[in-house]
């Protein structure tokens, strides 16, 4: 069984019994998304609660809690008998027995209900030299918090303020410091005054804030602003890549042929370039120049994919400016039209977020209920169905 499968099977039996963090939200709908068995697993527990009328057990009194806990763990499988390649059915398993058993306990008990006692955050204390860390095991390094998605290997360097993530996934937020943060991996470091990131070996999504990446490899670094995301296997795929997907007129033997090919290759990378650059310029706070490098990508007809990616900046630049009513158009407009790729998942919920920032509460709720009309199972599936109950 994966590592990042017993985490996520934790964090699905976990979050009946407490509010999972903003950052354990996100890695088990990120992993779920990614693990068919595991999201298979984890909708089969909860027809299993639903079929049961399952009700919260922190609900109950402490007596009738103490007897529910017993029952459920005696109707509960015996975990040593179960064979380890079967380790993630088993934890789902044992997870819906013991939530069912606590249920009929619950409906049994006819205690008066009493509301459970507050939970404590997680306790914080200074980050050791080098440490070990469980998943969702929270920890200090200087003034930044920081969370472990999965187990991880860390050590904190007081002198340059560094992490070293040596092994795992963590979420960073650097709090309020007038000092930069490094956080070192073997292949790359990232450096950030102020944001909230989360980091792997090979992969950063920023939150907020904005971080610089510099390879050890040798590639030029990279800013990454609010939203965006950076991955080592793209930064170091071979500079002919392109060349495997190009069009098969690239391998006529007419001259012409071979020279459009490669001016199409040529302007792919010239294209990718540009919107990096209007990325950096938007972190930057410079809407005009980002604007200018964004309708450069658009005027060298890039694919499908890159056209949506730039018309979404677009939308990005529309909100930095200020005009936020826009912005909802120009989102509106590229989940329209790139209907078939994940722009439009990003774009549609967007567009009710800007509604909202513009003060356009009737409209962000009609935009928020086509979205989940659209994307029942979309990636702000639940950002939206919260903010829908949030507001009235």
């Amino acid at each position: 069984m994966r590592r990042a499968c017993t985490t996520a099977c934790a964090l699905w039996a976990d979050r009946r019994a407490r509010d999972l963090s903003e950052v354990e939200r996100l890695a088990l709908e990120e992993h779920l998304a990614a693990c068919a068995r595991c999201d298979a697993d984890a909708r089969a527990v909860d027809r299993l609660l639903a079929a049961t009328g399952a009700r919260d057990p922190d609900g109950l009194s402490p007596r009738a809690r103490d007897r529910a806990l017993r029952g459920a763990l005696a109707a509960a499988p015996v975990a040593t008998a179960v064979p380890r390649r079967r380790g993630r059915t088993a934890t789902i398993a044992v997870a819906a027995a013991a939530a069912a058993a606590a249920v009929g306990l619950a409906i049994r008990a006819g205690d008066t209900r009493m509301p459970p006692p507050a939970r404590p955050a997680p306790a914080t204390a200074p980050a050791p030299a080098a440490a070990d860390l469980p998943a969702a095991g929270v920890w200090t390094a200087g003034t930044a918090r920081v969370e472990a998605l999965a187990p991880s290997a860390v050590a904190w360097r007081e002198s340059d303020r560094t992490i070293e993530l040596r092994r795992g996934a963590i979420a960073v937020d650097t709090g309020a410091s007038a000092s930069p943060l490094r956080v070192e991996t073997q292949t790359f470091a990232v450096r950030v005054l102020a944001g909230r990131f989360e980091i792997t070996p090979t992969r950063v999504h920023v939150w907020s804030g904005t971080v610089e990446i510099r390879p050890r490899n040798g590639r030029p670094p990279a800013v990454v602003a609010a939203g965006g995301s950076w991955d080592l296997q793209r930064v170091t795929a071979p500079a002919s890549a392109d060349a495997s997907t190009a069009p098969t007129v690239a391998a006529a033997p007419d001259a012409a042929r071979r020279a459009a090919a490669m001016q199409e290759r040529t302007s792919r990378g010239d294209v990718a370039a540009l919107l990096a650059r209007a990325r950096t310029r938007l972190a930057a706070g410079d809407v005009d120049g980002a604007r200018r490098a964004i309708e450069r990508a658009l005027a060298a007809r890039p694919h499908r994919a890159a056209a949506a990616e730039a018309r979404s900046l677009l939308a990005d630049a529309a909100l930095v400016a200020g005009d936020a009513r826009a912005a909802v158009d120009l989102y509106l407009r590229v989940a329209r039209e790139y209907p078939d790729l994940p722009a439009a998942d990003n774009a549609a919920f967007a567009a009710a977020r800007a509604a909202a920032r513009a003060g356009d509460t009737d409209r962000a709720r009609r935009l928020l209920r086509a979205y989940l009309d659209r994307f029942p199972a979309g990636r702000f599936a639940d950002d939206a169905r919260a903010r829908l109950r949030a507001r009235p």
